[in-house]
């Protein structure tokens, strides 16, 4: 198991309460969390450094989670990503999903979103 105060995550999420809800429960958790507003505000956040987690709603105006997730992995093709769903998987389709992304519907307890985050993080460690 990896300590969080080592880990930076990018939170990407257009609904407020939503992002700003996941924010605070990774930085509770310690974890370093950069957030965006959209996909156009995470790719500027990507052309300083390389998270070691993005998390992204599947449905957002302008560029959707599918492209921002393959824009990020273009640039960062070990990146580990966590995809938020808040249409139970109807929305966003799968077919431009690469099969290794997890999916997390919203709503979801904090537990569940941790639990998550750090087994993509320990799968993501050096060996």
């Amino acid at each position: 198991m990896t300590s969080p105060a080592r880990h930076r995550i990018l939170v990407v999420d257009d609904t407020d309460i939503a992002r700003i809800l996941c924010a605070r429960v990774l930085r509770e958790a310690g974890y370093a969390v950069v957030e965006a507003r959209n996909g156009l505000e995470a790719l500027e956040q990507l052309e300083g450094s390389c998270p070691d987690l993005l998390i992204t709603d599947s449905t957002m105006p302008g560029m959707d989670g599918a492209a921002l997730i393959a824009e990020a992995r273009s640039r960062y093709p070990e990146l580990p990503v966590l995809r938020t769903s808040g249409s139970f998987g109807l929305s966003g389709s799968r077919t431009h999903i690469p099969p290794d992304i997890r999916t997390l519907d919203k709503p979801y307890e904090p537990e569940e979103l941790l639990g998550i985050v750090q087994e993509l993080l320990d799968d993501s460690a050096p060996r």
